[in-house]
């Protein structure tokens, strides 16, 4: 028969109007020769499209001897997987047709090209850098901040673009009893919990932590920041005057506050003297 037809590599079984599926890994480079198919006899041969998608356009074709035909990568593919909407699956068909055929008449091979992701993306933190402000009387269990995130740009819903989170510990930042002062929620929800009192006025002030995303990939990839909390003084200790007596006519006197160095207005109560030499004072209102 003078009609193209695709055959196996032996030669013996016909493989016209049938379906080849192909694994390749999104990394693949450019070039790579991804199927050999034997069509013969022919006088022509194409890649076409499946659809209106215009699949084909990522392959080439090379009529390599009389009966051989080879496929290749003629662009990457990693911009298909690694998008909000993926492309895992490429479709395209092998043409061919012998002397007395048209084109579009003659015989084709369905190709199906099944796109592998590869974890070649590190998780990316979003809206750094982390900075929080915390009062110091900040109930023990309070959730402190929320804003830490992390996106990673691999396939959605699989194990390379799943994230989780953790904090390390600061030596010099832990509590007396070496707890840490802060910790995240959960691995998948990281909510920054206060675990200890805090204390502005003798304890740490400032706290600098490590955070740390990484993928459920193998091998995994990880990225990390800093979260910087400030702890925030609140008014919670009383004014006192030290030294001298106060009578009923001196209650109106200036407190010095030795942390803002400022003078305020303040009622210093004077009913049971001063026999201890301090007296509690009240800003006044």
């Amino acid at each position: 028969s003078g009609s193209c037809a695709f055959h196996t590599v032996d030669g013996v079984s016909a493989e016209s109007e049938g379906v080849r599926f192909i694994r390749l890994r999104e990394d693949a480079q450019v070039g790579k020769e991804i199927l050999r198919v034997q069509a013969y006899p022919r006088a022509t041969a194409a890649l076409k499209g499946a659809d209106a998608s215009g699949d084909h356009k990522y392959f080439n074709l090379t009529e390599y001897n009389a009966t051989t035909l080879v496929i290749s990568l003629a662009r990457s593919l990693e911009r298909l997987v690694d998008r909000d909407v993926p492309r895992n699956l490429l479709k395209f068909r092998i043409l061919c047709a012998g002397k007395q055929d048209k084109l579009e008449e003659g015989s084709y091979l369905s190709i199906t090209v099944y796109i592998e992701d590869v974890n070649d993306n590190a998780p990316e933190f979003l809206n750094v850098p982390y900075v929080v402000d915390v009062d110091e009387n900040t109930s023990v269990e309070s959730i402190v901040f929320e804003g830490v995130q992390a996106f990673d740009r691999d396939k959605p819903n699989t194990p390379n673009s799943e994230v989780h989170f953790s904090m390390s510990t600061v030596p010099e930042q832990l509590s007396a009893d070496g707890s840490p002062y802060f910790a995240l929620k959960s691995p998948h929800r990281p909510l920054l919990i206060l675990k200890r009192e805090l204390d502005f006025d003798s304890g740490i002030r400032q706290f600098k932590l490590p955070i740390f995303a990484w993928d459920r990939g193998t091998p995994a990839n990880q990225a990390n920041t800093t979260i910087t909390i400030n702890v925030r003084d609140v008014d919670d200790l009383a004014a006192q005057v030290h030294g001298g007596r106060l009578s009923h006519e001196d209650q109106r006197v200036l407190s010095h506050d030795w942390r803002t160095h400022t003078h305020s207005p303040v009622l210093c109560p004077t009913d049971n003297g001063l026999r201890s030499g301090l007296a509690e004072c009240h800003p006044r209102l």
